[in-house]
């Protein structure tokens, strides 16, 4: 990848004093280069699911690897897959016509998802333990599931609900439109929940009742979920004016706006680590301040991403339309990648840590599993 940096002046500078200015400017602002030093990785192990598994971010528990896969064409195809860690050969699927691009939660023996309706599988054998469907609506397509401690929340074409995470009794829910994109999901601070929908509406619920606390509309929707701190919450708006200040930082109090610039769509979700923010706004990724959003260094990638970035110790993990890259988080230097041969649609989840390794999906129809280091 050549650099994003040019440079024109108006009288004839030495090549040496160009060279030292180049090299001032790319440590100043990380323009995106390439580095030769950068290894090509190798995975440790590949599941092939035989479908488009890409926004399911792999739930690992105990020797467990649950994702969920769906097929481009045919909606009765969707697959719920339980891997070895250590080995990726499989242990059971499950075929059973609920599941979409879901990224699974597990509680105790619980497989819980979204999809056509909340359900619940058995995590030794993928047999259906508990399946919530609404009353009005049969089939209304759900989010990503936040589990917190025994609660399961979702976000519905329709509402937002609380289900018992035991039997998926409802507990509670809500009045009025929240239209989802389904790999968005709710996020939960203190006693409240945050949810950014389609069109463009960011409200805060009490957990308790699902009572409406606070909302704030903006001008474009949302595709990522917030992404919050005790007293911030983060925002990326998908579509809106080219001028728009789509990243924001907000007072999580009362919704207020403490900062806000422009970088672009955002569709992934973002990541938080040592007061410093990492976004992607269309195909370059961010590192800005938390505390006032000023540009600490920046990658410009050769394709878009849908993931969460993942921050293991001093590493940023992202993948995109064209491989996995692995960056020093401190300056953006890219230490390893890994292409997938041939091309492919959308890219990689978001990975998930399990000890020194990540697991993630890919639209290849894969499950890849790596060594971070």
């Amino acid at each position: 990848m050549k650099s994003s940096c040019n440079f024109r002046f108006g009288f004839k500078v030495p090549a040496f004093v160009l060279l030292i200015i180049s090299i001032l400017v790319l440590l100043a602002i990380g323009c995106s280069k390439d580095d030769p030093d950068a290894k090509d990785k190798t995975p440790e192990w590949v599941y092939k699911t035989g479908e488009n598994a890409y926004q399911s971010k792999p739930c690992i528990t105990g020797n467990k690897v649950i994702v969920c896969s769906y097929h481009d064409t045919d909606d009765k195809l969707h697959t719920t897959h339980c891997i070895d860690k250590n080995s990726g050969a499989v242990i059971w699927t499950k075929n059973d016509g609920q599941t979409t691009r879901i990224s699974p939660v597990v509680y105790n023996d619980l497989v819980i998802l979204g999809g056509a309706n909340p359900h619940a599988l058995d995590l030794n054998n993928g047999n259906l333990k508990w399946k919530y469907t609404d009353d009005l609506v049969p089939i209304s397509i759900y989010s990503n599931p936040l589990l917190n401690v025994s609660n399961v929340y979702f976000a519905s074409l329709l509402s937002i609900t609380k289900h018992n995470a035991v039997n998926g009794n409802l507990v509670w829910e809500t009045e009025g439109i929240y239209m989802n994109l389904r790999n968005s999901k709710i996020v939960h601070q203190s006693g409240r929940l945050y949810f950014g929908d389609i069109n463009g509406k960011l409200t805060c619920l009490n957990e308790s009742n699902g009572a409406i606390v606070n909302t704030r509309e903006f001008e474009g929707p949302f595709a990522n979920s917030p992404l919050t701190t005790a007293s911030e919450i983060f925002i990326g708006i998908q579509d809106a004016d080219i001028n728009s200040k789509t990243l924001r930082c907000l007072n999580l109090s009362d919704l207020s706006i403490k900062w806000e610039v422009n970088i672009g769509p955002v569709v992934s979700d973002m990541a938080i680590s040592e007061n410093k923010l990492y976004a992607i706004g269309a195909q370059t990724l961010f590192c800005r301040s938390a505390s006032d959003g000023s540009e600490i260094w920046k990658y410009s990638m050769t394709a878009g991403a849908v993931c969460e970035p993942l921050v293991v110790d001093d590493k940023l993990i992202i993948g995109n339309g064209d491989g996995l890259y692995c960056f020093d988080k401190l300056n953006g230097k890219l230490k390893w990648k890994y292409q997938v041969p041939g091309q492919i649609q959308y890219g990689f989840s978001s990975p998930t840590l399990d000890n020194d390794k990540i697991i993630v999906c890919c639209s290849d129809g894969n499950v890849y599993c790596f060594k971070i280091n």
